[in-house]
Formats: structure tokens, C-alpha cells, sequence
């Protein structure tokens, strides 16, 4: 597994990134996503034999998301 933290770009609170928590869990490959304590950020476990850092990117980014690492 590798864990990376994304981080929302001009995020809305807590709210959006519960939302993109939740998004991330659905899609396959995450094994956990939690929003974190620092504002803007969620912090992502994936398989790496599955996924890539911007594949996750490219997952929020399409569902209206500004997210960086």
C-alpha cells in the first residue's frame, strides 16, 4: 500500500473533504481515505498496483475538485 496526502485548493471546509473522503473510497484500489485535522487535506491509502498518485488526482479533478499532492 502507499499513503499520500492530497490537499484541496481552495476547498470549502470540513464538508468538501468529507466529500472527497467518500468519493475516493468508491473507487477501486483505495483501501481508506480520511479528511484530515489540517484543513484541505485528505489522507489516502491506495494500491499502487492499481492506482497512481494521479490517477487519484484525475478522479477529483473531473468530479470538480481542484486537488494537488
Amino acid at each position: 500500500m502507499e499513503e499520500v496526502v492530497v490537499k484541496l485548493v481552495g476547498h470549502g471546509g470540513q464538508g468538501d473533504e468529507r466529500r472527497v473522503a467518500t468519493l475516493l473510497t468508491r473507487v477501486p484500489g483505495v483501501a481508506q481515505a480520511e479528511a484530515g485535522l489540517t484543513g484541505g487535506q485528505v489522507r489516502v491509502l491506495f494500491n499502487p498496483h492499481l492506482l497512481t498518485s494521479a490517477s487519484l488526482l484525475a478522479v477529483l479533478n473531473n468530479a470538480g475538485f481542484d486537488a494537488v499532492l
